[in-house]
């Protein structure tokens, strides 16, 4: 199938559908601010948002949220000229389908591997139910990525973790959205801040928030002054508190649900390092959003953090996700003497590279159909990523 122009000749006539699978404060925060992106750039104020996170839980769930996007689709073809795929819906390979049979436009944005994920939330307790999971979700995720108009990721990073290099013609690697500059800035100095680690994001597998559990006990005993935080929702909730008091940390560990926008830009301004142990990502908005406020964000080697993270810079990067890794790496982080020259150049970075101005600016060299990846590209975030081990 050939690939058709990135964008409608006929812009701003019709509507740009926004599929998402959207549940989380952040995942709606994510949304409203592509929503704004692709109004800017296109001059379009006819977005059309469609969220199926209510549907999309389950096998059946899961089948039945790409039945509804394909329907609707279907149904409203005449007057749609461009769909985005965004937010948990990169294995949507039926509607994508559709709409290239349509002669339509697909941007897919890939925040990283569902099939990695699936893989994380099913194979460790059923082992052969989570293969036949991964296979499936890796078989959908290929045919999206063969289909889609274009393929856009949020760094450099994903692209390499993802090996999508032989989509080169249509990849483009510089989606990161914009972070509340505005809303996310520091109000407190590091050194001003109680020594609280957090931790906030979906309690679920792939995040690697068990690990993180499991290495509390022995950061407990190095730092006895020091408290966690672990902020979200999710499957593994029950099971994080009962962890908790299994280790008998119930009275260092404040556990909360997620909050809302300026909610958590205050709270991000109270703690001096933030945990991001995942086992596979994309590029994350709350990391970033931290680093906005001058929080110390100590990331796993996944996904885009190492295209944003240069380890002693403006951030810290984990070895690996182990729970022996992650409870010396937060020891030896809240011993360093130079946070708060991390934290400034943190806020820096933010600022010059996930701006309003500067995000509006990369997609629109994108919807123009200029893509970014080039080779060096690749040889300079592997680059980056050697200095940063």
């Amino acid at each position: 199938m050939t690939n058709g122009p990135p964008v409608p000749d006929n812009q701003g006539s019709g509507v740009v559908l926004l599929v998402c699978s959207a549940e989380s404060p952040a995942s709606f925060e994510s949304v409203r601010t592509m929503q704004q992106i692709i109004s800017t750039v296109l001059r379009n104020e006819r977005i059309s948002v469609l969220n199926v996170g209510r549907t999309n839980h389950g096998i059946w769930g899961f089948f039945k949220s790409q039945l509804l996007v394909t329907l609707h689709i279907t149904k409203h073809r005449t007057c749609i000229d461009l769909s985005v795929f965004f937010v948990g819906v990169s294995l949507f390979a039926l509607p994508i389908l559709f709409c290239r049979l349509f002669l339509k436009s697909v941007v897919l944005i890939a925040p990283g591997s569902a099939s990695r994920a699936a893989r994380e939330i099913y194979g460790h307790e059923r082992p052969v139910t989570g293969k036949l999971i991964e296979g499936v979700a890796k078989l959908l995720e290929e045919i999206a990525y063969l289909l889609c108009t274009m393929l856009v990721t949020e760094a450099p990073g994903v692209a390499a973790d993802l090996d999508l290099n032989r989509y080169r013609g249509k990849l483009w690697t510089t989606g990161a959205l914009m972070v509340d500059l505005e809303t996310f800035r520091p109000t407190k100095k590091i050194s001003e801040r109680e020594t609280i680690v957090g931790f906030c994001g979906r309690l679920s597998e792939e995040k690697g928030i068990l690990q993180l559990v499991e290495a509390l006990p022995e950061i407990a005993r190095e730092l006895p002054d020091v408290r966690f935080h672990i902020i979200g929702d999710g499957s593994l909730a029950r099971r994080i508190r009962a962890l908790v008091s299994d280790h008998g940390l119930q009275n260092r560990v404040i556990m909360g649900s997620w909050l809302a926008k300026g909610d958590l830009a205050a709270y991000l301004n109270t703690i001096r390092l933030l945990v991001v142990p995942s086992l596979t990502e994309g590029l994350p908005l709350t990391p970033l959003e931290a680093m906005a406020c001058g929080v110390i964000v100590l990331a796993t080697k996944v996904g885009g953090l190492p295209s944003v993270i240069r380890h002693g810079q403006n951030g810290l990067l984990l070895p690996t996700s182990r729970p022996d890794d992650i409870s010396q790496a937060v020891v030896s982080a809240l011993h360093r003497e130079d946070l708060e020259m991390i934290s400034e150049n943190a806020v820096a970075s933010i600022r010059r590279r996930f701006s309003m101005a500067s995000v509006t600016h990369r997609y629109a060299e994108i919807l123009a159909g200029r893509p970014q990846l080039t080779e060096p590209s690749f040889e300079a975030y592997a680059q980056q990523e050697g200095d940063a081990s």
